[in-house]
């Protein structure tokens, strides 16, 4: 991993607390610059403003408390307690044998509360997925019906959806962050979240609302129960935007609340409790074209769910013969 603001590797211990800076001054410059950066409308000029090998992306500058930054000494407290926790977890699996137990047969015990232990680890630890889509669609799911709108292409590398697709290995998440780099080229940008099936899905769109070389655009909301579109409520984009506008968007899907930020800057934030789980997908409906750069999910993003994520990579131990 590597400082977005310096590009120098981030180390393990400051990669803990912080997996895309490696300190909290250069944290706090790249914000400022990004800051400048939305108010002048000079950073989504074009495509090549965009940083091919990165893959985060600017945090919410604004309608946001941020907790002050954790020491060092803190970092480590926590890292050094979730060590020692596991540690004594694994040596107390490791003395469920007894005396009498043959010696086989306790090997085979101990290394299967192993595998228990190793999966308890990663239910826990940070998941991260990424797709820049240099590999096809092999790992988004097709969905749809007959209303559908045929299926994605490509171009110029870049997949423009149709029928609504579900990423594969976030649907069986249920809280988490999405982030992804999209260019509206025709009238709007549609995704889904906790997206359960083509009948069952929240769904968020960037609506061109007036078109020209300094289009309006609004963020619309709904929902989709059973087949059926409820609740449909949109907010105006309050950004300077331009034709070839990349949009940058930043979700939170965390319980019963969710909000969104689009090119650095909150736009909404709401609850709703009717979809529980699911995954990220995209669609487009008629008369929309948008082409996509890079999807992240990331959830259980803490210090000790990286923490967890480095031990549940782990491999685990070969039996002594």
């Amino acid at each position: 991993m590597h400082c977005l603001y310096c590009r120098k590797e981030i180390g393990l211990l400051r990669r803990l607390s912080d997996s895309e800076y490696c300190s909290q001054e250069h944290r706090i410059q790249m914000r400022t610059q990004s800051a400048r950066a939305l108010r002048n409308a000079r950073d989504y000029d074009s495509v090549d403003d965009y940083d091919q090998d990165s893959t985060i992306f600017v945090k919410p500058i604004t309608g946001i408390i941020c907790k002050p930054p954790q020491s060092e000494s803190s970092v480590v407290s926590t890292a050094a307690f979730g060590l020692l926790l596991i540690a004594g977890v694994f040596i107390a699996t490791l003395g469920v044998s007894d005396g009498d137990r043959p010696m086989a047969k306790s090997r085979e015990l101990s290394f299967g509360s192993l595998d228990s232990i190793r999966r308890t680890v990663r239910s826990y630890a940070t998941v991260k997925l990424q797709d820049d889509f240099k590999s096809g669609l092999s790992a988004w799911m097709p969905s749809g019906s007959s209303a559908a709108r045929g299926d994605w292409s490509f171009k110029d590398g870049f997949p423009r959806p149709a029928r609504l697709r579900i990423w594969k290995d976030s649907a069986h998440l249920s809280d988490y962050q999405l982030d992804f780099v999209g260019e509206i080229e025709q009238r709007g940008m549609s995704w889904a979240y906790r997206a359960k099936d083509a009948q069952n899905y929240y769904a968020n769109k960037i609506v061109i609302t007036k078109a020209g070389p300094l289009p309006s655009a609004d963020l619309v909301r709904y929902a989709v129960i059973n087949g059926v579109e409820r609740a449909r409520a949109s907010t105006p984009l309050n950004l300077t935007l331009r034709r070839d506008t990349l949009y940058r968007v930043q979700m939170t899907v965390k319980g019963s609340d969710f909000s969104t930020s689009v090119n650095g800057q909150m736009i909404a934030s709401w609850s709703d409790q009717r979809i529980r789980s699911g995954g990220v997908g995209f669609f487009s409906e008629n008369g929309e074209v948008a082409s996509l750069r890079n999807v992240q999910v990331t959830d259980k993003d803490t210090v000790v769910g990286r923490l967890l994520s480095y031990l549940g990579l782990m491999r685990p131990m070969m039996p002594v013969l």
